[in-house]
């Protein structure tokens, strides 16, 4: 099954690397672990597994040693931020943004963890950047030393690749609100809309893994060293800001968007009552050129050379009388 699920495995040394598994050198490393004294067995096993692969569950039983319940919640298909602790080591899911190609960064993908003192599992249904960092870092020998460091790790990972595209947000409405200062109607509706379903797409998951890290960064495992939880507290502090930055985002676009609404309106209601005082001005002298254009007999000055320019002059009379009566009613 290794040879299908194994994404990453490394049996870590303790001081930054390890040594890099394959299928075949996993399932040996998984398999010597429980035969051995605790001083005589190899570093820290770290595996990381594609959660799509079938059969993964049973494997996870029996080969891996994981509680049935707690392979139920790594498997569920729709999960929040979470850390429970458990008899057995700890159950963490956290999500990051999603910085593959062509995806959009709000479709936030979901890392699930099973810790023990000298075992993690995590696993995966799509690639993601700071799961491949932690195996990058590794192999450089600048990986993590235990297991309470690989955690600190990987929740400042999945945590700073959330600042690139909370800047891009932030410069997107910033730009929008220039353009609604010089002219309303260069910003679009449809923009800033989608900008503000997708910061509240992103906090539906930021906002409980703050909960879940600050869990994380309190467990009472005794191989939770005070580096690593001192590297947690301020992943926590980061995804505080992080939140707060996002509702301020959603608050801003709400602004704008209620602005830019009102402007339109208030340009809607101008235009109206423009064409609502032609309207009035043009009703008499429509009632009377249609009054002298009916073709019936007793017309006046139908035999008269000088009749088109009376009435011409009558309809400039009553138009000067009807602007200046708007004028002093203070409708123009």
């Amino acid at each position: 099954m290794l040879d299908k699920a194994l994404v990453h495995g490394w049996v870590l040394d303790g001081a930054g690397g390890g040594r890099k598994l394959t299928p075949e050198t996993a399932a040996q490393a998984l398999a010597e672990r429980p035969g051995q004294a605790a001083a005589d067995r190899p570093g820290v096993l770290w595996l990381h597994l594609d959660r799509s692969v079938p059969g993964l569950a049973a494997w996870l039983e029996h080969s891996a040693g994981l509680p049935p319940a707690a392979i139920d919640a790594l498997l569920a298909e729709d999960t929040r931020p979470r850390c429970d602790s458990w008899p057995d080591g700890l159950l963490i899911n956290l999500r990051g943004v999603n910085l593959n190609p062509g995806a959009e960064p709000e479709d936030m993908l979901a890392v699930r963890v099973w810790a023990t003192e000298r075992f993690v599992v995590t696993l995966r249904l799509k690639p993601i950047m700071a799961v491949r960092a932690l195996d990058e870092r590794l192999a450089e020998g600048r990986g993590a030393h235990d297991v309470a460091d690989f955690l600190a790790q990987l929740a400042e990972g999945l945590t700073d690749r959330m600042a690139p595209v909370l800047d891009d947000m932030e410069e997107a409405l910033d730009a929008m609100e220039e353009q609604a200062e010089t002219d309303h109607r260069q910003v679009e509706i449809d923009a800033l809309t989608w900008l503000r379903s997708k910061s509240s797409l992103l906090r539906r998951f930021v906002a409980p893994q703050q909960a879940a890290v600050a869990r994380l960064a309190a467990s009472t495992e005794s191989w939770m060293g005070d580096l690593a939880r001192l590297s947690l507290r301020q992943t926590v502090d980061d995804i505080t800001r992080y939140v707060e930055d996002l509702d301020a985002l959603r608050e801003r676009a709400a602004i704008l968007k209620d602005a830019i609404s009102q402007k339109q309106a208030e340009r809607a209601n101008r235009t109206m009552y423009v064409l609502t005082i032609v309207a009035g001005v043009f009703l008499p002298l429509g009632f009377i050129t249609g009054l002298l254009g009916i073709n019936v007999g007793g017309m006046p000055g139908v035999d008269s050379d000088m009749a088109f320019w009376i009435v011409c002059a009558l309809i400039l009379a009553i138009g000067i009388a009807e602007w200046l009566f708007l004028k002093r009613r203070g409708w123009l």
